[in-house]
């Protein structure tokens, strides 16, 4: 079937089997195909984001249909944010019909319509200005928001360290060595907050290894793998705001657009029966795992002793340490995951 439908390829072009396609020829199908405009621009692109850095790629045979699919999701994304922009273009649509209405002269309802969006636009300086800090102030509150989120990780990850490896593994320098006797564990006053704040950072080293196979699924692991470390550190932590801002909101239509949402996960509960779950269910049940974890933590807070705060700080960076050592993330939490009820 797939081979009939290359050769019709071909044949509507006029060219012959196994030729390569150019990237007029790709724009051409795609407009025959999907009965949509496209440009050699948008050809281009769709092909150097399948070929993902490999010289002896071509755009020959089955290797079309993947471009021709590229194309048809970057349309996609664009359509997105094209309707995403127009909602937030309707949150000023108060303070537009305030100047319509101020405003009565011919010329300004001439261009206050947009006969591509079909939106009715203010043409005044002033609404031009609104906008501008309007979307410089969201662009300047979601990067610091990032930039909180990022210290706030980077706490928990300290935190964790001084308390397993001691001082010396947050400010080391040439009195931290073996023979000063600085290599334990440095025990201060141990609060069930800091139990908690742990917890937290054991589920975020179970939902990095998640947001890392999310995005090799989005991006194919050869692509996955040619990025730099740093890189990949940028793709991650964008892809961990998104999915923190839908699981606070309980925005399940969020979830579901992230990126590599549907990767399926399967294991075998027995010899005849096997369960499959997708990455978003996953990082849902994380989220609640987390919560149940803090839960139970906070219901056994009034009795317990400091002795048994430093009990349970131990098991939680033990089970820290065994999820770090998985390479996947449900085996991590596998590794990891505790009960406190019997506690």
């Amino acid at each position: 079937m797939e081979e009939d439908f290359i050769a019709a390829l071909y044949q509507c072009l006029g060219m012959p089997a196994g030729a390569e396609f150019s990237t007029e020829d790709v724009s051409l199908l795609f407009c025959k195909v999907f009965h949509v405009s496209s440009n050699r621009g948008e050809a281009e692109a769709a092909m150097k984001k399948v070929a993902g850095g490999d010289e002896a790629w071509s755009c020959v045979g089955a290797n079309v249909l993947d471009v021709l699919l590229e194309m048809e999701r970057a349309k996609e994304r664009k359509e997105m944010l094209y309707w995403d922009c127009q909602l937030l273009n309707s949150g000023n649509l108060h303070h537009m019909l305030q100047n319509m209405f101020q405003r009565k002269d011919s010329e300004f309802f001439r261009n206050a319509y947009n006969s591509e969006s079909g939106l009715l636009l203010p043409q005044t300086a002033e609404t031009d200005i609104f906008l501008a800090e309007k979307v410089l102030g969201k662009k300047q509150l979601c990067d610091t928001m990032t930039n909180m989120k990022r210290l706030h990780k980077a706490a928990k990850q300290c935190w964790a360290r001084l308390a397993s490896e001691g001082v010396h593994s947050i400010l080391p320098s040439a009195w931290c060595n073996r023979r000063l006797g600085l290599r334990g564990q440095t025990w201060g006053s141990i609060s069930l907050s800091d139990v908690l704040f742990l917890v937290e950072g054991k589920y975020d080293v179970v939902t990095h290894l998640l947001y890392t196979e999310m995005l090799q699924e989005h991006h194919t692991p050869s692509v996955w793998e040619a990025l730099l470390p740093w890189q990949q550190l940028k793709e991650v932590e964008a892809l961990e705001t998104m999915a923190e801002e839908a699981l606070h909101s309980a925005d399940l239509l969020g979830l579901a657009f992230l990126p590599g949402a549907f990767r399926i996960y399967k294991t075998s509960c027995s010899q005849l029966r096997e369960q499959s779950w997708s990455a978003v269910a996953f990082l849902n049940e994380l989220h609640t795992f987390c919560e149940q974890e803090q839960n139970e933590l906070m219901f056994l807070g009034p009795r317990l002793c400091n002795d048994s705060l430093r009990l349970l700080y131990l098991h939680v960076i033990l089970a820290i340490y065994r999820a770090q050592r998985e390479k996947t993330s449900y085996s991590a939490l596998l590794a990891s995951r505790q009960s406190w009820e019997l506690w």
